[in-house]
């Protein structure tokens, strides 16, 4: 492992590792509420290294739910990691090897898969190493620390900090549809579907990111292809374990199944679309509701626009839409 591109990882999971913290003390406290051990939401943290699919699943065992609504709740709510892992798998060096393959299907994630798509190399087993290692600790302690205090931090500061992983994702958005019309036009459909979608409640916000991330990225593959010379109380065991072998088995088929790159330019257009307009259907309208305040959240989202469209780093970009959110929060 070279100790240059882990450093670099780490400096660039940074900002995910502060996301997750603030975001996962909600799931430390919330197995808490459902009254289960700290130790299990702890484990759940730490061998599934997912939001959404947590709750979910953590809602079902708390609930005494079976294995197969925690299996079929995980697969479709954890189904877009399938796509994010596709799109890695044919970014990362030629010499991974099968076994480091295993390790950085373990850390994908939506946030991960946003950093890593950003850079503009092949992606290495050590840079990814350093992300991922970072946002574990992040995602791990902050549930630990939800769970033995039902609040650490200021709320305000907790508040503020809800922003920040979507002004990553801003970060990454906006400088590409600076750059490239087709972009712009990707995004602005998935910034419209994601909107309707939402208010209109016909899908849940996993099977919306889903569909507008297959369709859109389809559609743009189909109607506008890049040139290939472009951008490349009792522990609840069983459930747990299903969680994290569904969760896995998703993020590890593609690094299986396309062991060689993909030539095809329909496929390769394809991916190329999917991390712009996932990260567009994930950021909008939800930004508008990251925090407690209306005025918080749009001032953050606009320092996080502002300082994206200046191309500043991601962490910079995060860093200001929190405390942005934080100034807005105190009027």
């Amino acid at each position: 492992m070279k100790k240059r591109y882990f450093m670099e990882g780490l400096k660039s999971g940074l900002p995910i590792c502060l996301g997750y913290f603030s975001v996962s003390i909600a799931f430390g406290m919330m197995a808490i509420h459902l009254k289960r051990p700290i130790g299990e939401a702890v484990l759940i943290s730490l061998t599934n290294l997912t939001s959404a699919g947590q709750f979910a699943g953590l809602k079902i065992i708390g609930n005494r739910g079976g294995l197969i609504e925690v299996f079929l709740s995980t697969l479709i709510i954890n189904a877009r990691y399938f796509l994010m892992s596709l799109s890695i798998s044919q970014k990362l060096a030629p010499k991974t090897k099968w076994y480091e393959k295993l390790l950085i299907a373990y850390g994908i994630t939506d946030e991960i898969f946003a950093v890593s798509m950003s850079q503009t190399r092949a992606l290495t087993f050590s840079y990814m190493m350093g992300v991922i290692v970072i946002s574990v600790f992040g995602w791990v302690s902050g549930t630990f620390v939800g769970g033995i205090a039902s609040s650490l931090l200021p709320v305000s500061v907790m508040d503020a900090f809800g922003i920040a992983l979507y002004g990553m994702f801003i970060a990454i958005v906006i400088p590409a549809i600076k750059k490239n019309r087709n972009n712009r036009i990707a995004v602005m459909i998935a910034l419209v579907l994601s909107t309707f979608f939402y208010f209109s409640s016909w899908l849940s916000e996993g099977w919306s990111i889903i569909v507008i991330t297959v369709g859109i990225s389809a559609l743009m593959a189909w109607l506008c292809p890049i040139d290939q010379k472009e951008e490349r109380l009792w522990m609840a065991w069983k459930e747990m374990l299903v969680m994290m072998i569904t969760t896995y088995v998703i993020r590890l088929s593609p690094f299986v199944l396309f062991r060689k790159k993909i030539k095809n330019r329909f496929i390769q257009s394809f991916l190329y679309y999917v991390p712009y307009v996932v990260l567009s259907a994930m950021t909008f309208p939800a930004i508008l509701f990251s925090t407690s305040s209306k005025i918080s959240a749009l001032l953050g989202t606009g320092v996080a626009i502002v300082l994206a469209y200046e191309e500043k780093s991601l962490i910079v970009v995060a860093l200001g839409a929190a405390i942005g959110a934080w100034l807005g929060g105190l009027f």
